[in-house]
């Protein structure tokens, strides 16, 4: 499944300075393999992007009615540019529910692709404040920067069971 929201900017004038300034500072936390051809990442702290997480959050269950009980998990800030993302390959992400916004759009390249339910793969341009909201059985990978520095929001959703049985 993949949903992308052009219409709605989840993010507001307080988060948008907020996410700027990190950009700005940006604190590497964690490159996954320890390469230099894959992702570098900044930890968003919770708090400091309650807002948004919440916006983000209500946004999904009333848009795509999700029913399910999602659970915000993680969130980070992903710098993509030329030196780092030369072969992300084709992946599925662990959480059940992922969604991406695009914090700029001042690069060349770094477009999102996936494999649709055809087998074809579909590019999207990444444009600022485009969001792409997508499950864990989507194929998907950024391609390479070719000049310029991508940023985008990425948080991460898992589902939680119900800690009761019931009747209903």
């Amino acid at each position: 499944m993949i949903w992308i929201e052009k219409n709605i900017e989840l993010i507001d004038e307080t988060d948008k300075k907020l996410l700027q300034n990190m950009i700005e500072n940006f604190v590497v936390f964690d490159n996954p393999d320890g390469k230099t051809n894959h992702y570098v990442r900044a930890t968003v702290a919770p708090k400091s992007i309650n807002k948004s997480e919440i916006n983000l959050y209500n946004y999904i269950k009333e848009k795509i009615h999700l029913k399910e009980n999602y659970k915000l998990i993680s969130v980070w800030i992903n710098k993509v540019e030329a030196e780092t993302n030369k072969n992300d390959n084709f992946h599925r992400d662990r959480s059940n529910l992922t969604s991406v916004t695009y914090l700029n759009d001042d690069f060349i390249g770094g477009e999102f692709c996936y494999i649709n339910e055809d087998g074809h793969e579909i590019k999207i341009q990444p444009k600022k404040y485009l969001t792409i909201f997508s499950n864990d059985k989507l194929q998907h990978k950024v391609l390479p920067v070719e000049s310029g520095v991508r940023y985008s929001l990425v948080c991460f959703y898992m589902y939680q069971k119900k800690n009761k049985e019931t009747i209903i």
